[in-house]
């Protein structure tokens, strides 16, 4: 070698051989001399073999010198040449345990050079011939070997690389997905009126009605009286538009993982034609999982960039993570099986990896597996399935780390665990800008039947760095020891039922869990209202482009009032404010028009949203509420008001039979009581909670009751088959004009909803549909 060459050499060092991660093979040159000098002969170096991680070998000048000697003839700039003598660095430091510098490879090279021997010299110079003797001479490799090494070395690396491209056009699939949402948004908050010209046409409805709207699996099919549990995973199927947009996704990953496989034969890094297919099939599963992982990470997020310029909501994020989280999966299960199945043709894969790589792999797939096993019973346990997740990415994230620590793609492991990283940052940081730890009002609204907690309404002052927006949730943590490490989302009611902008109003149903040990918590204090201390992190959520609807439907289903309700609030004051501008005309008025229906199951609920309620009188020419209370009464008194205004017949008055078992049940709920009307009142009248809670109820009925027709529709009957009479609902009252119907409730209300637009949109009626429900 020529000064000239070993001043580029270590020029290109210090630029680039120093700074160079380790990537597995990233030197064609480097790695077809290493691999040539390992497997072209049949006489092995001064070493005991297999030495297939080069422990031996790495140390041994002959074959360090024949290594060198290979890339001196076969580099063709310094640039080449330094790639190449990294590689050969960096495989003796990570597998073979031993670091070398480069002026020690210059010195090996240099004293190589008077002691090389020519490979025809060698007796029996054949693949997998029965070793006769020790090499201690470096040897000079012939051409014709380096070139099968070179065209081994190149058709594994070119599989690599085209894993890693296919990886990339996921990447684009996606991306053209998110484009498309984008623009679509885009076009909805900025050209309202060319937008809604569009939705008319034929072709636009079709797409809604059989494409975009429909579930893919129509629950009308299925038979209402089946198990919750087969109704609910029916409803919670994508909609046709995502499931066509997942079919997409997997499609893709399975033609990549099939297509454009090639075998090089004779073969120096892998002598066996089966295992080397094994090895391809191995690499193109893992390398495609792993570059997704950002992907997965990305789509899980709470604060995602692109919920917000997309418009698509945290559900729809979530059911993507989900999915593209079981694709990733299933493809680290083929990866790993598939080297298994290598491990057992050639048997030598362990001593190649090193028991540190075999560990790491193992610790990461099993982490990803337990992951996976664990997301069953996420329903069920859901705080089980939250902490166990987060401790288990942890451990798949250090697993896969040092896995792929000397093989590469370490940046995209990089990536995924950075956007992790930001997303809690960012959390953090709407934790202190709500004012960190605040002070909570909670006030518990009971059941006058079971005398049980029904809600929670929670007012908080916070710092008033934000607005809540219509629609908009926050997650919060009470800061109590037996509750802290839980954080569950609630919707901000509107802020025009606050008494300042810096207060935020949360109304929570009390069921199981948190809500369930939070309302007995604070029943304990008088009047059953208590502060504590909680921390609130938000806003979350996404507006919607109301802009371009003259008319707007809201269907709420329990406490999912609590975000119909904020929404109807904005709509109406914008519709108040054109008004008060002049931008309505007088024969306009009833073009802008919006109608709330809501269904719960009891008077209680009701009482829940009482202020709220009485907030909307002031907007009686602009909205109409109909509220259905969906099960009969079980107060005396109040039925007997509802009884005297004529509104239903008491269900179950003729009989008294069924009044007494009524009773009874009442009075096998709380200790010390009976079954008998007195002693019902003895015990509400020796409670104060109970009793001021029944006097509110009772005025509260009585001026629903007189202002019923005006303004507020109330009925006391069963629920209305949601899926006929909404859509006969919309056909009659929104005139064919632009409609958004907007829907806030348990599944399988939602679900009715989402059917009775489909109706809509089969008829003409061009009527567009946004669901707010959260699932986490």
């Amino acid at each position: 070698m020529n000064l000239y060459n070993w001043i580029g050499l270590l020029v290109s060092c210090l630029l680039f051989g120093n700074s160079a991660q380790a990537r597995g093979i990233f030197s064609k040159v480097g790695a077809s001399c290493l691999y040539v000098a390992a497997n072209f002969t049949s006489f092995p170096f001064n070493c005991d073999m297999p030495d297939l991680a080069f422990k031996c070998r790495c140390q041994d000048p002959a074959f360090l010198g024949t290594v060198t000697n290979c890339v001196e003839t076969h580099a063709s700039d310094p640039q080449e040449l330094s790639a190449a003598f990294s590689q050969l660095l960096e495989t003796c430091k990570a597998q073979g345990g031993k670091s070398w510098a480069l002026v020690d490879l210059v010195k090996m090279n240099e004293n190589a050079t008077n002691y090389m021997i020519n490979y025809e010299t060698l007796p029996t110079p054949k693949f997998k011939a029965t070793p006769r003797f020790l090499l201690f001479n470096p040897v000079v490799v012939p051409g014709e070997l380096y070139n099968i090494s070179y065209n081994s070395v190149s058709k594994l690396m070119d599989q690599r690389n085209l894993a890693t491209v296919y990886g990339f056009y996921v990447y684009a699939y996606w991306g053209a997905i998110m484009l498309i949402a984008i623009i679509v948004n885009i076009a909805q908050w900025t050209s309202p009126y060319y937008n809604n010209k569009i939705a008319k046409t034929k072709f636009a409805l079709w797409c809604k009605s059989k494409i975009i709207c429909p579930q893919i699996i129509k629950p009308s099919n299925f038979n209402r009286n089946c198990k919750n549990n087969v109704l609910h995973s029916i409803y919670t199927m994508p909609v046709r538009m995502h499931a066509l947009v997942i079919i997409g996704y997997l499609i893709l990953n399975v033609v990549f993982c099939c297509v454009n496989y090639e075998i090089a034969y004779p073969n120096t890094v892998f002598t066996c034609r089966r295992g080397q297919m094994l090895v391809s099939i191995a690499d193109r599963t893992g390398i495609i999982g792993t570059v997704q992982l950002p992907i997965v990470f990305l789509f899980s997020l709470r604060n995602n960039l692109f919920s917000n310029i997309t418009g698509m909501s945290y559900r729809t994020f979530q059911m993507f993570h989900k999915w593209t989280s079981r694709v990733v999966f299933v493809l680290l299960v083929l990866h790993c099986a598939f080297y298994l199945l290598f491990v057992n043709v050639r048997g030598d894969y362990i001593e190649r990896w090193g028991l540190l790589k075999w560990r790491c792999a193992n610790t990461a797939f099993g982490a990803i597996s337990i992951t996976m096993l664990v997301s069953f019973f996420r329903r069920s346990f859901y705080e089980l399935f939250k902490a166990t997740h987060n401790v288990l990415l942890i451990v798949f994230a250090v697993g896969s780390w040092y896995h792929c620590l000397t093989l590469g793609w370490t940046e995209y492991l990089g990536a995924a665990y950075a956007v992790w990283g930001v997303d809690y940052l960012v959390r953090w940081a709407k934790m202190i800008s709500s004012g960190g730890i605040l002070k909570g009002q909670c006030k518990v609204i009971f059941d006058t039947k079971t005398f049980k907690p029904h809600s929670i309404k929670i007012v908080v002052n916070h710092s008033g760095w934000w607005k809540p927006y219509p629609g908009c949730y926050c997650w919060i943590r009470i800061l109590k020891y037996d509750m802290f490490w839980e954080a569950h989302p609630f919707t901000v009611i509107s802020a025009t039922s606050a008494n300042n902008y810096n207060q935020l109003v949360f109304i929570i149903r009390v069921k199981d869990g948190l809500t369930k040990r939070l309302a007995n918590h604070v029943s304990k204090f008088p009047g059953g209202e208590c502060n504590l201390n909680l921390i609130v992190e938000g806003p979350y959520g996404n507006n919607i482009p109301f802009k371009q609807y003259d008319k707007s439907v809201l269907v709420a289903g329990g406490v999912g009032l609590a975000v119909i309700y904020s929404i109807a609030m904005d709509l109406a004051q914008i519709y108040r404010a054109q008004e008060l501008r002049g931008k309505r005309l007088a024969n306009d008025a009833s073009h802008k028009h919006i109608s709330l229906v809501w269904f719960i199951p009891n008077f209680e609920s009701l009482m829940a949203f009482k202020n709220e309620i009485e907030s909307l009188k002031s907007f009686k020419d602009i909205m109409e509420i109909q509220i259905f209370i969906t099960r009969t009464l079980e107060d005396d008194v109040l039925q007997s008001i509802i009884s005297d205004a004529n509104l239903i017949n008491p269900l179950g008055s003729s009989s008294d039979e069924v009044n007494i078992e009524e009773k009874e049940d009442v009075g096998d709920l709380e200790e010390g009581t009976t079954g008998d009307k007195d002693s019902k009142d003895v015990e509400l009248g020796s409670n104060q909670i109970f009793k001021e809670q029944r006097l509110e109820e009772v005025e509260f009925l009585k001026w629903l009751i007189a202002n019923n027709g005006e303004q507020i529709s109330i009925s006391f009957e069963d629920k209305p088959f949601l899926q006929d009479e909404l859509s006969e609902f919309l056909l009659n009252t929104t005139e064919r004009l632009p409609t958004a119907l907007i829907a806030c409730g348990p599944t399988m209300l939602n679900a009715d909803v989402r059917l009775s637009v489909v109706k809509c949109l089969e008829q003409g009626l061009c009527v567009d549909y946004y669901e707010e429900e959260l699932l986490w």
